[in-house]
């Protein structure tokens, strides 16, 4: 279709018992792109009369944390609850059922969860206390037990060095009852035989149980070797395999029991992971079912916020494509026995559209080698409504932009192929949207690379064949009436012998196709800006029939200086064309404004003479870049056959040295594997570019919105 499909507004009047199923039923067919109220009701008020505000939060609230248990079940259970996992699932809007299946499976998921939380933080408690004892052999037995605090243990240690009355070191350690140990240093020789006597000893204890080991160690009358031994942290040792037993007996059973549990707790777990999956099994497609019935419900309760709502009806007002506006009607009236009102309106009718508060969305539909194309469209923007689609022009422009500057039968052949694998094989179904510009890239490039007699960069292969071609043309009356002779190649773009004309010609070629886009831009906005009733724009701006009459005579005066060449002359009547298609360009915005008594200087005369000499600047140097912009399809194409030419030059260059067969294919399949990728994606970005920049900016200069209809999104 040359123009976007024709849209229509609907508003639906519907009882609050069926607005349920009204959307539901909205929701699949996404048939329709609801209007904003107050785009269509300035003012309007969305609060419902027999409703709370705080009712309808409340509901969207619950739906959304029903959505968020269903997922943080489905993410332990490692079930997929969307994408193509749910595509083929109906969904339904959920009611008292599917909210206790939800419990159900919630509450079996969390408990698990819990459960394999808490043995895992057993675990990790228990390996904590395996380094601990292994950390502290070859320390006195009761130093590990001092240490160990119900978290796991304390990594400090609080020294005290000096002496004390052999005879009170019993009574100290009775005293400090666990809370740290005192370990006999005998520096001096060690007490008398009653115990009398003065006896170095080393007092050890916890960060936390320093105050009281300070405190005895005082009633013990400790002399202290130093003034104050800081808090130190312990030392690290290397751990040692648990297994390998210790020299400390207590140390030993402790590991013991550690390592014990450790086993015990490495088969809960795996009982518990056999005991998920199970669980996944059972409640896997249940769980996607919930996934989309719940989302269903907070779409729904979403829309159903922001309508317009009376005591008993909702009113749904949107865009539906003009054709399928009947089948709606009858459909809804079906769904709803008959209680539901549907009005209809052209865009032209809707209030909102004539005062700019709203754009009628755009819905393009093509066959399949036109549609192939629209992301490239829609990429730069949607075409306003009722402008004309630049789709099918820009898919006939692209095909022949690549073909000219990547003609090869065998690189082609290899886009072709790419194209078919990226449309059907399952590894490239995110770039699905690739297949088709793919395939018929692929077929233009093969196309003209039969004209250039170039297979993947060897232009000797198509030789005879093409020779045997343009033989048997010469001897028919078309041939001879067109001039052709027996050749080898139809188009030889390497500047060899008796090629450098039809390199020229070429390029001219090239140039010709630049006039021909450029010259199609400047219709399409006529044709728009006409259709828009922009009447200014059509007439009298650069890229409207001023400006394209000045491109158009300019053009002529070229052709006929190419053409006259030593006998062209300028003559009176180009001067006059030109200054007169200039002249409008200036002056058409103060004609339009007289005929409609506005002011005619709005800035002053000195800017308005300013903003003319800019005009017709940025009008000449515009037309002079966008046209000679297309030098470069040939500069492309040109480098395309340097290349190629390359890689057989040096593939020829090798095959006399060792292993040179070898070497010459490496050398060609490297070649064109790098032409295919490096030089096939520079090619489609410079033709997105001349469409973007040389054709779609002449009349592309507002777009619209693009069709999105209400449905319900896989999540």
């Amino acid at each position: 279709m040359i123009r976007p499909v024709k849209m229509k507004q609907v508003k639906i009047t519907v009882l609050d018992k069926d607005i349920d199923s009204v959307l539901k039923y909205l929701g699949r067919r996404a048939v329709i792109q609801f209007s904003h109220p107050e785009a269509a009701h300035p003012g309007a008020s969305r609060k419902a009369t027999n409703s709370p505000e705080e009712q309808k939060i409340s509901e969207i609230k619950e739906a959304e944390k029903s959505l968020e248990k269903i997922k943080e079940a489905a993410a332990f259970l490692e079930v997929e609850i969307g994408g193509e996992t749910g595509a083929q699932i109906e969904p339904e809007l959920p009611g008292d059922e599917e909210a206790r299946s939800l419990l159900i499976i919630s509450d079996a998921a969390g408990a698990l969860e819990q459960e394999v939380y808490n043995i895992g933080l057993e675990r990790q408690t228990l390996e904590e206390r395996l380094k601990d004892a292994v950390k502290h052999e070859g320390l006195p037995s009761e130093l590990p037990g001092l240490l160990r605090a119900p978290e796991g243990g304390a990594p400090f240690l609080n020294v005290r060095i000096g002496s004390i009355d052999g005879g009170k070191r019993t009574a100290l350690e009775t005293s400090l009852q666990g809370r740290a140990i005192i370990v006999p240093l005998n520096t001096n020789g060690g007490a008398d035989a009653d115990g009398s006597g003065m006896e170095t000893v080393l007092a050890v204890s916890s960060k936390t149980g320093r105050f009281a080991m300070d405190s005895s160690l005082k009633d013990a009358g400790f002399v202290p070797l130093l003034k104050q031994a800081p808090i130190v942290e312990q030392a690290p040792v290397e751990p040692q395999d648990p297994a390998a037993g210790s020299q400390n007996p207590a140390t030993n059973t402790h590991v013991k029991a550690i390592t014990e549990r450790l086993g015990e707790i490495a088969g809960e777990l795996g009982a518990l992971e056999e005991e998920r999956r199970k669980m996944s099994r059972r409640y896997g497609d249940a769980l996607r079912q919930l996934a989309a019935s719940f989302t269903m419900a907070l779409a729904v309760l979403n829309l159903k916020s922001r309508l317009l709502q009376t005591r008993n009806t909702f009113e749904l007002s949107g865009w539906v494509e003009a054709p399928l506006v009947p089948s709606l009607v009858k459909e809804l009236d079906e769904k709803t026995g008959g209680r539901v009102s549907v009005r209809s309106y052209d865009s032209w009718e809707v209030p909102a559209v004539r005062e700019g508060r709203e754009k009628v969305p755009v819905k393009l539909r093509h066959g399949k080698f036109v549609k192939s194309f629209e992301p490239i469209v829609l990429s730069y923007g949607a075409p306003l409504y009722g402008a004309i689609d630049p789709t099918p022009f820009t898919a006939v422009l692209f095909s022949l932009l690549f073909g000219v500057m990547f003609g090869d039968v065998g690189q082609g052949a290899v886009l072709l192929l790419l194209g078919i694998a990226a449309g059907k094989a399952r590894i490239f179904a995110t770039k699905r949207h690739f297949s088709g510009p793919l395939i018929i890239a692929g077929i233009c490039a093969m196309f003209t690379g039969l004209l250039y007699g170039s297979v993947f960069s060897n232009e000797e292969l198509l030789e005879a064949p093409t020779r045997m071609f343009t033989e048997f043309l010469q001897n028919t009356a078309a041939g001879r009436t067109l001039g052709i002779k027996e050749t080898g190649h139809l188009l030889r773009l390497m500047p060899e012998t008796g090629a450098v004309d039809k390199l020229f010609y070429f390029f001219g070629f090239t140039l010709a196709i630049g006039v021909i886009i450029n010259s199609l831009g400047i219709a399409l906005n006529i044709a728009n800006s006409a259709a828009m009733r922009r009447w200014e724009h059509a007439f009298f701006s650069k890229h409207g029939l001023a400006g394209g009459l000045f491109f158009w005579y300019a053009i002529f005066i070229a052709i006929r200086a190419i053409v006259q060449k030593s006998e062209f002359r300028f003559l009176t009547v180009d001067a006059v064309c030109l200054a007169l298609a200039v002249f409008f360009i200036v002056t058409g915005p103060v004609f339009v404004r007289l005929l409609r008594r506005e002011k005619l200087f709005e800035e002053g005369i000195f800017a308005f003479v300013m903003e003319g000499i800019v005009e017709i600047l940025e009008t000449c140097s515009g037309y002079i870049s966008n046209t000679v912009s297309f030098l470069r399809v040939g500069a492309f194409a040109l480098s395309h056959a340097v290349l190629s030419f390359i890689i057989f030059t040096m593939a020829e260059k090798v095959a006399d040295v060792p292993l040179g067969a070898a070497w010459s294919l490496v050398i060609i399949i490297f070649g064109n594997a790098l032409i295919i990728v490096l030089e096939g994606m520079i090619v489609a970005i410079q033709v997105i570019r001349l469409q973007y920049y040389e054709f779609f900016s002449k009349f592309f200069t507002e777009t619209g919105s693009e069709f999105a209809p209400f449905h319900f999104k896989r999540r």
